[in-house]
């Protein structure tokens, strides 16, 4: 019996099939009068920035917009009435007139710290930041001591795109305050950009340390486990994050990846069909899946979620040369000789995709046509064992 070894293609380890990251979102407004949005992905809201209230405030907006005015009209210059007619603006969206109340109180009130940093905020808001890093530094130099002033001036320096500064003032606010799970997990975001990969992740421990119940902190720390190289790690985050109801489609495509790559194919396969249920539409989680199945013997199971990549992609040379290794399985040497052809076709320099083609010609008993194949496997890695081991049984064959 000829005894041949083939390399089955996994699709965590195909650069092609790799997820691509979503483009940065613009960075959120500081903290102020409302709660911080952050960036680039929804975080828990952060704590408001102080403001001034009047006395006998109303809590709806609409209502506290009118009162202030009719307040205003006979205390024009009141500049905690312009302050905290500001406030109720910004509530409502109208950026524009907020900015211009702000304006008027710190006119009004050259030392009104919060003024100055609630006008911040709302320039922040309208992507106008060197108007806004302008305001916030004024109220820094007005009160040094307030830590929300130095949040309000991280995130305004990531809207200028000075990262590095906006680093230092996050740790800043973090060294002062109390800890707060939002902020570092920022603040890892902000790390990770800046390729301080080993700070990125003591941030989001202490994200997770902080707020252990949040799935979405457990993904993205999960995310930048596996990223490191540290598997074990990894799924314990995602599967924390499973638990909390807070994966996604491609949160499951990457713990169906580790798992596969430590062989537990049952968990594999669970992982990758919630991720093909989720994104129907993913051609790299179909063949993942169909990788998983395989391992598990399913190799019916495993066609069809492989037919569903290639139909999915096309082009995605992987999922073919996949296919043709479950086809081969299953004796159905022409169409696997097919798939193994498309996927050369697309993409001749893995040797894999020769080995693969190469152990169907010679289970064939095509030997000439089998070395040609494990010698260009070899061109393109020398040092590939299975194609030499391969090769040598060929040549063997064929010479008898």
């Amino acid at each position: 019996m000829k005894r041949v070894c083939l390399l089955l293609l996994l699709g965590y380890t195909v650069a092609s099939g790799a997820l691509a990251a979503p483009p940065p979102s613009p960075p959120p407004p500081p903290t102020g009068a409302s709660n911080l949005a952050p960036r680039p992905a929804p975080l828990p809201v952060l704590p408001p920035a102080p403001v001034v209230p009047a006395p006998g405030l109303p809590a709806g907006p609409a209502v506290a917009e009118q009162q202030i005015r009719t307040a205003l009209a006979s205390q024009p210059n009141d500049a905690r009435l312009w302050n905290n007619l500001g406030v109720v603006l910004r509530r409502q969206g109208k950026l524009p007139e907020a900015v211009t109340a702000y304006q008027k109180a710190v006119r009004l009130n050259g030392r009104y710290a919060d003024a100055y940093s609630n006008m911040a905020v709302a320039l922040s808001s309208l992507r106008r930041y060197k108007e806004a890093l302008q305001a916030i530094q004024q109220a820094l130099r007005l009160d040094r001591s307030n830590i929300v002033y130095r949040l309000n001036l991280a995130t305004i320096y990531e809207g200028l795109g000075r990262d590095a500064e906006a680093a230092i003032e996050y740790q800043r606010y973090l060294q002062a305050s109390t800890d707060s799970a939002a902020v570092y997990a920022r603040l890892a975001r902000l790390q990770g950009r800046l390729g301080r990969s080993e700070q990125m992740l003591v941030s989001w421990q202490k994200a997770v340390d902080s707020e252990p119940d949040s799935g979405e902190y457990r993904l993205a720390y999960g995310r930048a486990l596996a990223n490191a190289n540290q598997p074990f790690a990894a799924i314990t985050q995602l599967e924390a994050a499973v638990r909390l109801k807070a994966i996604d489609a491609g949160g499951y495509l990457l713990l169906g990846t580790l798992y596969n790559a430590q062989e537990q194919s049952d968990a594999a396969a669970a992982a990758l069909r919630e991720a093909t249920r989720l994104d129907p539409g993913s051609a790299r989680a179909h063949n993942d899946l169909g990788v998983a199945l395989s391992k598990l013997g399913l190799n019916e199971e495993a066609v069809t979620a492989l037919e569903r990549a290639v139909s999915l992609a096309p082009d995605y040379a992987e999922a073919w040369s996949n296919l043709g290794v479950v086809q081969r399985r299953q004796g159905k040497m022409q169409e696997a000789e097919a798939a193994y052809k498309r996927a050369l076709a697309l993409n001749d320099r893995l040797p894999q995709f020769h080995n693969n083609l190469g152990v169907l010609y010679l289970e064939t008993s095509r030997e000439k046509e089998a070395v040609s194949q494990f010698k260009e496997a070899l061109e393109r890695t020398p040092d590939y064992w299975e194609a030499r081991r391969n090769m040598a049984l060929a040549s063997a064959v064929w010479v008898i």
